[in-house]
């Protein structure tokens, strides 16, 4: 229902996710596997940016947004994130936020999700 005709694996997530990131403003937008982690990157903090539904940052993994910049009926993709993986993390250059899972500060996929350009990422892992 919410991820078209796709089953909602961990790829078509991370792939919406990047998509809603390019609706929003980011023009070098990257999502790639890391061990079992997704991690979607983008050189704009595409939760903070300006849309016709603005909430905080954090509130895109709690509840349905609607996302009207995509088309009528559309939402935010980031509340998969939390509905189907077993771990979401979200970090840019003011923020470093677990959303869901037990994710220690020294685990590898942090230092994944930093590039010089990246200003907003978030890792998902999902058990098959």
């Amino acid at each position: 229902m919410y991820t078209g005709l796709a089953t909602p694996t961990a790829a078509v997530i991370a792939g919406a996710i990047a998509n809603d990131a390019i609706v929003l403003g980011a023009s070098d937008t990257r999502a790639f596997r890391f061990d079992d982690w997704w991690i979607i990157s983008a050189d704009s903090d595409w939760l903070n940016a300006p849309c016709k539904c603005f909430a905080p940052p954090t509130e895109a993994f709690r509840r349905v947004l609607a996302f009207p910049e995509i088309g009528v009926n559309s939402m935010r993709h980031e509340i998969l994130a939390t509905a189907f993986a077993t771990s979401v993390v979200s970090l840019s250059p003011t923020d470093r936020i677990v959303v869901s899972g037990d994710v220690p500060d020294d685990d590898p996929v942090w230092g994944q999700m930093t590039a010089s350009n990246v200003m907003r990422a978030v890792a998902l892992r999902m058990v098959a």
